[in-house]
């Protein structure tokens, strides 16, 4: 799936450069480690290439996005604040090899591996506090030459910082926390399953793919033919048949159904097309997202919502906000309103609020749909009004 990510510019407080100019992206679930597209309005004079710093601050991040220093290819500072981030590998940075200034806080990652900044040669500062760390292997600043700064205080294992950038030196030189992390280290409980599993998590990790693989690959094969299906859904007159178990382990609302009543063969479904669950179907068997740019992104949103499956509703929420135009922006907010979505809420009322240039609306409005659309309406008679007086005003020119 092609991510999209919004961006607003600031002037970043970063301790490497005051004031530097920066993107900044805030409360967003960054579903795929590749980032392709980006929606940014820069301050005046300003492009891409003036970007010095990326901030991540309260979204949802499985790894560190990929993908950014191509489109801000003279950034220099990079943040993780607050984004449940639960694991930290060298191959994750290795795009950021040039960056100065590398932060990721208040996460929740176990392990720093020992390798993790080789590929950073340049690194100024790293912070790294209050991260839940329990176990960082001895090498981890070794050949960082350039480094004036480095906080690994408030972790689980850890409570350390040397900084030689403020007037504050912190409580330890460099030398004094590259001796503590070796201790750390060597006096860990962790140490000795940490060695004892690092060689069995690599073959483990391929015994794990592959199984998947597999797994998937089978799920793949029985959906194509109906031996030991046992369960049909009717949908618009249409007979779809899958299997109980697959059912109930991929949508929550099958889970809930089946459990009161296992016996149940057959269910029905209303207000849902054949196409939609068709998609839905081949997701709930393969993991696939619909592939077609034909698909109803408003059905299927409400489908997986009423279905509760997650990552069907992540995904159709994101198509969405990919498409909201001044043609569909009230009906999408009609829809969030009424499903609970506040992302989509806040960017077709934006989209809506930009139809209304002229016109100071109060963001108590986003519930009231009724007025908007009035307010829409007139706005738009508004509009062909104008474009009467226009072409009015050319014709008087060209006399």
């Amino acid at each position: 799936m092609q991510q999209v990510i919004d961006c607003e510019y600031y002037y970043g407080n970063w301790t490497l450069s005051q004031g530097a100019y920066s993107v900044h992206i805030d409360d967003q679930i960054i579903s795929d480690d590749k980032i392709h597209e980006y929606r940014v309005i820069h301050d005046d004079g300003m492009i891409n290439k003036n970007v010095r710093g990326i901030n991540f601050r309260n979204c949802t991040i499985s790894r560190v996005p990929q993908g950014l220093t191509k489109i801000f290819p003279n950034a220099k500072f990079l943040q993780l604040s607050y984004c449940k981030l639960k694991s930290l590998k060298r191959e994750d940075l290795k795009e950021y090899s040039k960056f100065t200034d590398l932060t990721i806080i208040f996460n929740e990652i176990p392990f720093i591996p020992g390798d993790l900044l080789a590929d950073m040669k340049d690194l100024i500062g790293v912070w790294l506090h209050d991260n839940k760390i329990q176990i960082i292997e001895p090498n981890l600043l070794d050949g960082l030459i350039n480094l004036k700064a480095c906080d690994l205080s408030n972790n689980l294992c850890i409570d350390m910082k040397y900084d030689d950038l403020e007037e504050d030196k912190g409580n330890s030189t460099f030398g004094e926390l590259r001796t503590e992390i070796r201790k750390v280290y060597e006096n860990s409980p962790w140490r000795k399953i940490h060695l004892e599993n690092k060689t069995l998590k690599a073959e483990n990790e391929i015994l794990k793919q592959n199984l998947k693989s597999e797994i998937g690959n089978d799920l793949e094969e029985i959906i194509k033919v109906d031996d030991f299906k046992d369960f049909t859904i009717l949908v618009k007159g249409e007979k779809f048949k899958a299997h109980k178990l697959v059912l109930a382990a991929r949508s929550q609302t099958f889970a809930e159904m089946l459990k009161k009543n296992l016996q149940i063969e057959c269910l029905n479904l209303v207000d849902i097309s054949s196409k939609i669950f068709r998609e839905i179907l081949n997701f709930i068997y393969t993991n696939e997202f619909p592939k077609s740019n034909e698909i109803d992104f408003i059905q299927l949103f409400i489908a997986s919502r009423r279905l509760k499956i997650e990552k069907l509703i992540h995904f159709a929420a994101d198509k969405l906000i990919d498409e909201i135009s001044p043609e569909n922006a009230l009906e999408i907010l009609k829809m969030s309103n009424k499903y609970g979505n506040e992302k989509l809420q806040k960017k077709s009322f934006d989209e809506i609020k930009k139809i209304l240039n002229n016109i100071k609306i109060s963001d108590d409005l986003i519930k009231d749909t009724e007025k908007l659309q009035k307010m829409l309406e007139v706005k738009i008679k508004q509009n062909k009004i104008m474009e009467v007086l226009n072409e009015e005003m050319s014709k008087l020119l060209k006399e």
